[in-house]
């Protein structure tokens, strides 16, 4: 089935922007921290029951109430306390929510590191990194953060050792004797058995709001640009405050030929509204003004930087589509990563992929699974700057789309080696599109997905127009024995309306190659 994408009228977007129910939703990015920092440097830890949840309704926080089980560190609470998290509620109808922040339920025992408010509230020390539920597997209960929609980085030097599995009792017992200054070996952690295959990767993904709707600018389909400006103060640990590398990372998205995207630099700002409050002002602050994330610190980690859309939670239905509608932009740099940029080479790159990270969330982008990709959960640290991948064009020329025009089909494969030979090393696979999956005459350009299965060795794919010089990006990379998925689009040729998929194999190798088209450009 076919279904055409048209515009909304101008009318019902200025209808919609009136409305006074903006939320945002953010992602965040974190230096993994070793648990004894964690433990070392934490004011407060606790095994706690979570009573219930409380709705403060004037702020954008959310807190519940809690009940301390056995105390492990500092001076807690003897009766019920408050632990509150960033992502809530505002009396005026607004709602904040934050991707990846800590949340729990009712009766649900938990490991938590925390630290006092000047309210007489409590936070949970680090946000996510230090939020840890308990979870039954296996006959045993683990001690589990919630990671979804944050971002790993890496100090230069360091091997960051991926998260690991803890038993819940030995690692509260392991706390315990580090609090005494008893230095343990770490026997809570459990080694997982794998099946040695790789995950497949499914490439981009859209950010959701709380309905399961995507995100997206209306604003750029009438030519209007969203203005971005930066804290006055300028980032520490950057030659010239950063101001440079947000011009650089906002541009390498307006730059896209394949969107509509209007990302202006429009100076700097004395506002901190930032996340806190909508204030209008699509923004990149430094410092972590109002104290949402707790210090980072280049020995023990901590989280770098969140960011975000502001969103009406309202449906707007845009070519057959439904979508809430973004109205604004925030992104805010955690007090301290001024080491973190000093420390790394080239500085200045590493600022770009990173604030061009955090800005392709305010585009409504939520991470994706292609280890190449900006928009992956980790910073490379090459030296790439704020390049964008062949991932984030596919995503935004789907999301945010040129002045052509985009048809969605349902889901069709075009091409399955496995009915016959793989793909060898130094062959090149033509895929001629006349009257196959509904695709017509005039289309231009393919959304497609892309899975290389049951590889003899390493390699990649790369898809490209019959005729054309290929590009010097990949569009799937797999190691041997794989199955591995990613997203793209691929132009056509203009004569033969075909597109070739070209194996990049050690000689004697191969691989087989599906393709599924998805949709299409006019």
């Amino acid at each position: 089935m076919t279904h055409r994408l048209h515009r909304q009228a101008r009318t019902l977007l200025l209808v919609i922007a009136l409305l006074p129910c903006a939320l945002p939703s953010q992602a965040a990015s974190y230096l993994p921290t070793t648990d004894e920092a964690l433990v070392d440097t934490a004011p407060l830890i606790a095994v706690v029951e979570i009573l219930e949840r409380e709705d403060t309704g004037d702020r954008p926080v959310t807190g519940y109430f809690l009940r301390v089980r056995k105390a492990l560190k500092g001076l807690l609470p003897q009766g019920d306390f408050i632990v509150r998290v960033p992502g809530g509620g505002e009396a005026d109808g607004r709602r904040l929510r934050i991707e990846g922040m800590p949340s729990f339920t009712a009766g649900e025992r938990a490991l938590l590191f925390l630290s006092p408010r000047p309210d007489g509230s409590f936070g949970i020390f680090q946000l996510f990194l230090g939020a840890f539920h308990e979870v039954p597997a296996g006959g045993r209960r683990l001690a589990l953060r919630q990671l979804a929609g944050a971002r790993a980085v890496s100090l230069p030097g360091r091997i960051s050792p991926p998260e690991p599995m803890r038993d819940f009792d030995l690692f509260v017992a392991w706390i315990e004797t580090r609090v005494r200054g008893i230095r343990s070996p770490r026997l809570y952690e459990i080694t997982a058995g794998g099946s040695g295959v790789e995950q497949a990767v499914e490439g981009f993904q859209f950010f959701p709001d709380g309905n399961g709707r995507a995100l997206r600018w209306f604003a750029f389909d009438e030519a209007a640009s969203a203005e971005w400006r930066a804290h006055q103060n300028g980032q520490t640990g950057l030659s010239g405050g950063g101001f440079s590398e947000i011009q650089t990372a906002l541009a390498a998205w307006s730059d896209d030929p394949g969107s509509n995207i209007l990302y202006n630099y429009a100076g700097t700002t004395a506002s901190t509204g930032g996340l806190s409050v909508f204030d209008g002002i699509n923004s990149i602050l430094f410092d972590d003004p109002e104290g949402l994330m707790g210090p980072f610190s280049c020995i023990s980690g901590g989280i770098l930087a969140i960011g975000g859309p502001w969103y009406l939670d309202s449906p707007v239905v845009f070519s057959g589509l439904t979508y809430s509608e973004i109205i604004g932009g925030d992104v805010v740099t955690n007090d301290g990563i001024g080491c973190y940029l000093e420390d790394l080479t080239p500085p200045s790159e590493t600022a770009q992929e990173l604030f061009a990270h955090e800005l392709g969330h305010t585009l409504g982008l939520a991470h994706s699974s292609d280890p190449n990709a900006l928009m992956y959960p980790f910073i490379h640290g090459d030296g790439r700057g704020a390049r964008l991948e062949d991932d984030e064009r596919a995503a935004i020329a789907i999301l945010h789309r040129a002045e052509h025009d985009f048809y969605t089909l349902t889901p069709c494969r075009l091409f399955d080696s496995r009915s016959g030979p793989p793909l060898s090393a130094g062959s090149t696979q033509t895929v001629p599109m006349q009257g196959l999956c509904g695709i017509p005459a005039s289309a231009r350009m393919l959304a497609i997905n892309v899975t290389a299965v049951g590889a003899s060795a390493p390699g990649y794919l790369t898809l490209f127009a019959q005729g054309e010089t290929p590009p010097s990006t990949s569009t799937v990379n797999f190691a041997a024995g794989a199955v591995r998925t990613n997203n793209a689009m691929v132009n056509l040729a203009a004569i033969s309306r075909s597109f070739e998929i070209r194996p990049g194999l050690p000689p004697g190798s191969s691989v087989h190659v599906v393709v599924d088209v998805f949709g299409y450009f006019e």
